[in-house]
């Protein structure tokens, strides 16, 4: 007989319907067990079951490599490896695994490398939210066509801009890309292709239009900070006044963008992705809301709404330097007029800490701040260049609406006129509806003349328009790389970049335009 501990003996009965005594089990009972939930603790049993071949590490206290290197010493054949919430876990190689056919690893909040991962029919990765090495994935994904892949949405961003670096596709077919619906409810949201797409083509054309070549991180950050609470609503979905099934229609990063809604995680983590689009990297951190009154407005204490479930903000790098950023908090704060101090916009670790707990981040020591000028002017560059770049694209579009108008009205005319002649040659020249078919005509030809007109007249202004604008597009759109390229090629690179989600297709076509006059010029 051999004595398990507690949580062995619970996992195996579970396993095997049987019961026991005195947690003691025959090596005949042991050799059936293949899969098990353990935890640290019973590392050490491992060695007992000779056809163990799946594990799952769930719970606390965390692994760390010398255990990985235990496991793999002690199941040798281990075919599926689960690790979930191993905070402990910084840098892994799960090579070491030589027979691993399927991984799951799932919230393991301070991982940051996986340096090679093995040959696999099947991987699961997502809400890894410190997880660094995406050329891992990338390189994964290319070496194994094959593979049932199951991975986090932020994680698509690179995938696709590896296009950009390669221009070499990288087969997506069997990967199935997810959104983490929060700690506490473990869900998640398995995005469809037409979702895919419609959320893609969302987050490239925001930050095609608003950033450009030349900005910076911090340039980067603000812009798509203030189009984030200028355009998407904070909703409370766990308010007890609010509407019950709230949380299922602002629950993932699609949601947000499609309703200009979002919840308490995905309105973090919508603008996650919008920075991982632009490059700026950020890490989702869990909080569980206010400690107190966090300030003053009108004379009257103002209260955290938050509450204490999965509500998120995030940690972004910019320069080298960690700060925190709450975006969903400045949205209220910017609905309801609060003053600047209120304001979550760019802040160190301490200042957050005064309005909310932290769930993890002990690995973070040093962060910083922006505050007084460098706060202010960051807002107000932001907030002009949004407002700079809509006035310079309604300004080159202007025309477009009209032009349609007219062409479709021209187009109409011109078969009105090809049906009044061939109804002419058809109608005796002495017959009494001849002349009024010919005084149709006439007319038709005279309107569709003076439409011809403000078509050239429209062409006309727009190119006016265009040209005050063809350098602003060319430098702040188009590397030097790109505009030493002749026109043939500059227009095949920017249609491949549209084809693989790298450039809207409402820039391109007014760059296509540019370009094009660029030549006759």
């Amino acid at each position: 007989m051999v004595k398990l501990s507690d949580t062995l003996t619970e996992a195996i009965k579970d396993r095997l319907n049987i019961k026991v005594d005195d947690n003691n089990f025959t090596q005949e009972q042991l050799d059936k067990v293949t899969y098990l939930k353990v935890i640290k603790d019973d590392i050490n049993y491992l060695n007992l079951f000779p056809n163990l071949n799946r594990i799952d590490f769930e719970t606390f206290p965390s692994l760390t490599l010398e255990d990985l290197d235990t496991i793999n010493k002690l199941v040798p054949k281990l075919k599926c490896l689960k690790i979930k919430e191993q905070s402990a876990l910084i840098n892994v190689d799960f090579k070491i695994f030589s027979n691993l056919e399927e991984l799951c690893v799932i919230h393991n909040e301070n991982l940051e490398y996986t340096g090679s991962l093995p040959k696999l029919k099947k991987l699961t990765f997502y809400d890894n939210k410190d997880f660094n090495d995406n050329k891992q994935i990338v390189d994964f994904l290319r070496d194994n066509p094959n593979c049932d892949c199951l991975l986090d949405i932020i994680h698509y961003v690179d995938v696709i801009k590896e296009y950009e670096n390669t221009n070499n596709k990288i087969d997506t077919t069997n990967v199935r890309w997810v959104d983490s619906l929060g700690l506490r409810k473990y869900l998640i949201h398995e995005y469809t292709q037409d979702e895919l797409d419609n959320l893609m083509t969302y987050i490239v054309f925001i930050v095609s239009k608003y950033i450009h070549k030349t900005d910076g991180d911090i340039e980067k950050f603000g812009v798509l900070y203030r189009w984030m609470l200028s355009n998407i609503e904070f909703i409370n979905e766990d308010d007890p006044k609010g509407d019950k099934e709230l949380f299922e229609r602002v629950n993932n990063i699609y949601k947000v963008f499609n309703f200009n809604k979002g919840g308490r995680l995905s309105y973090a983590k919508a603008f996650q992705l919008l920075l991982a689009y632009a490059g700026v990297k950020s890490s989702v951190v869990y909080s569980m809301g206010a400690l107190d009154a966090i300030g003053y407005y009108n004379g009257e204490k103002v209260y955290s709404l938050l509450g204490t479930s999965d509500y998120a903000l995030l940690r972004v790098t910019l320069e080298g330097k960690y700060y925190y950023t709450d975006v969903a908090w400045d949205s209220m704060v910017n609905y309801y007029k609060f003053f600047d101090e209120l304001r979550l916009f760019l802040v160190s670790k301490e200042e957050l800490s005064i309005r909310h707990k932290f769930v993890g981040e002990g690995n973070i020591d040093k962060t910083y701040s922006y505050h007084g000028d460098d706060c202010d002017d960051l807002i107000m560059y932001s907030i002009e260049r949004i407002k700079e770049t809509d006035d310079i694209f309604e300004r080159i579009t202007s025309f477009d609406s009209l032009l349609l108008g007219e062409t479709i009205n021209k187009k109409y005319l011109d078969n009105k006129v090809v049906t009044l002649t061939n109804k002419l040659k058809e109608i005796n020249k002495e017959a009494s509806t001849y002349m009024e078919v010919e005084n149709e005509l006439k007319e038709t030809q005279k309107e569709l003349g003076l439409i011809q007109l403000r078509v050239r007249d429209y062409e006309d202004q727009k190119e006016i328009e265009q040209i005050k604008y063809v350098d602003y597009f060319m430098t702040h759109y188009l590397t030097e790389e790109e505009m030493s390229l002749d026109n043939e090629k500059l227009i095949q690179r920017l249609d491949d970049k549209v084809k693989n989600y790298l450039l809207s297709k409402y820039v391109y076509e007014i760059l296509y335009d540019l370009i094009k006059l660029r030549a006759t010029k």
